[in-house]
Parts: C-alpha cells; structure tokens; sequence
C-alpha cells in the first residue's frame, strides 16, 4: 500500500486533484460489488488539469545535447541482438536477431518538446546521476517506437494515437464490466489494473478508474520520471546498474519492466543518450567507450 506521502508529495509537483475522488474511492468500494465510475472521461479531462510548471536547476545544457543528439541520429547506426521468444503453445525458447536505430527525426521539434519537457521534470524533481536520465530517455524511446508520444496505446503497436479501448492479445488487455482495459499506455506503457490503481495513487489521480488518463502527457512524463526515480514499478534502485563505475545500461532495464525480452534494444537507446548527456551535463559526469553501446548484449 502506498503511502499518502507521496499524494502530497504530487501535490507539491503542481497537480490539481481531482474534485471528489477520495469520495468516489470510497462509494465503490461498499459491498462486495465494485461500481463503476460515474463520471464520463470527458468530464473528468476537464475537470482535471495537469501541470508541469515546476522549474528546477538546469542541469542539461540544452544547446550541446541536441547538436550531439544530431550527430547521433545523422550517423545512421543499426544495433543488433538476439531475443529470448517463447512459443506460448509448447513452451520452447529460441533466439530472434533484432535491430534498432535512432530515427533522425529523434531531433525535430515535436521530439525536442518532449524530451525537454522530460528534462524539465528531471531537473524540477532534483534531478540525479545522468546516466540514470538517459536510462529515461531509452525507455520513453523504446516504449513508443522512437516517436515519444505519450498518446501510443498497446492496443495499437506503434501508431502515434491509440483509438482503440481493448487489447485482446492479453488477459489485462480485455474490458472489465465498467468497459476498462489496462493495457500499455504513455511513456512507460504501464499495465495490468493493480499497477494503474498504485501509480494512480502515487500521482493522486484517479488512474485505475480512467486509465487514458496514462495518454495525457504531463502525467506520462511524471510516469516516467517520478515512478523510475521513485522507484514505483520493479526491480532494484538504478545505482545498483548505473552509477559512476558501472554502465550496466541492459540490466537497468529491470527498473520498469524486468520481464522485457528486448532489454539490450533499451539499453542501446538509453547508452547512445547518455553520449549525448554526458557533455552536456553542467556537473561532472563520467566519460564511457564509445564502442561499449554497440557491444551490448541480452542476459
């Protein structure tokens, strides 16, 4: 159970809460029958403003990380690895080569919106060990198919808006009696009810009511910052992967989604990000190879 700390805490952050929802939270759990919501997400959407207006100490120096992020993207590398797939009918393990890039268009403005707005968030929360914000940036990257938009849905692969309400494909895919479906959404593609409801509450939002909430990019980017930093969703603290010795880029994967398949596409990602923080961070930062990215592999 989490705590009601860290709902003053997202107050502090600039949310406004959503009238009445401790009520609602209440009403529905009378009985043994759960209720549905009353209110339609239209209404909830416009009750509920969020906001990112916090303005912390700049620790990225803009200007040098997008001119290296340029270069990056311009360079036209492909990373290979091979992938863990399991056959779901007989159970047998066999290894898929895959590959990822950076899209070149990693450096448009559309992109360059969001990412600085994750560098916003970063620095308005304290920020932290650089290495651990290029572990953000790998996984918003990889999440939603290099587009960074929060509006991707499971439910739609890498379409950059997800219309559709229900993802068969899983058990936590499928609609509940009130029409819900918790499958991947935002930034950090969060699934599966009991991780809506507590990052939900985390946020002091009611998520686990209205998950397309998770498709509003202001809580999408406190989804990622603030739940990885937080350390909201699995797996050990991001120092034990990352810190001024270790780069175990692959590992650090196990912050958000440890069961991932593809751990070595983001921690590419997040490596190659971490080439462009690293000159740009206004504090020391710790230099790495730069052949260690293309050497990555899967555990």
């Amino acid at each position: 159970m989490y705590s009601n700390r860290k709902v003053v805490q997202a107050i502090a952050f600039g949310l406004l809460i959503f009238p009445g929802y401790g009520a609602a939270n209440e009403q529905g759990q009378e009985g043994t029958e759960q209720k549905c919501p009353k209110l339609s997400f239209d209404e909830v959407r416009a009750r509920y403003k969020p906001a990112l207006s916090q303005i912390g100490e700049a620790q990225i120096d803009r200007a040098i990380f997008w001119e290296r992020m340029k270069e990056i993207a311009n360079a036209n590398e492909v990373f290979r690895f091979k992938a863990r797939k399991k056959n779901k009918a007989t159970g047998e393990v066999t290894f898929v080569e895959k590959e990822v890039a950076f899209h070149k268009n990693v450096v448009n403005s559309e992109h360059r919106a969001v990412i600085n707005a994750i560098f916003d968030r970063w620095e308005a929360t304290g920020g932290g060990h650089p290495k651990h914000l290029a572990l953000l940036l790998g996984t918003a990257s990889r999440e939603t198919c290099g587009s960074f938009l929060s509006s991707v849905g499971e439910a739609c692969g890498c379409t950059r808006t997800c219309g559709k309400d229900e993802y068969k494909d899983a058990p936590y895919g499928k609609k509940d009696k009130c029409g819900r479906a918790y499958f991947g959404r935002g930034l950090v593609q969060l699934t599966k009810k009991i991780n809506y409801e507590n990052v939900g509450e985390n946020l002091g939002i009611p998520l686990g009511d209205y998950p397309n909430l998770a498709y509003e990019q202001p809580f999408s980017i406190m989804m990622l910052v603030d739940g990885v930093k937080g350390r909201w969703y699995a797996g050990k603290p991001l120092k034990t992967y990352l810190n001024d010795e270790a780069s175990n880029w692959v590992l650090a994967r196990e912050s958000v989604n440890p069961n991932s398949p593809n751990k070595a596409a983001t921690g590419y990602l997040a490596c190659r990000f971490y080439d462009a923080i690293q000159p740009a961070y206004k504090k020391t930062a710790p230099a790495q190879d730069p052949s260690l990215c293309m050497k990555l592999k899967n555990p």
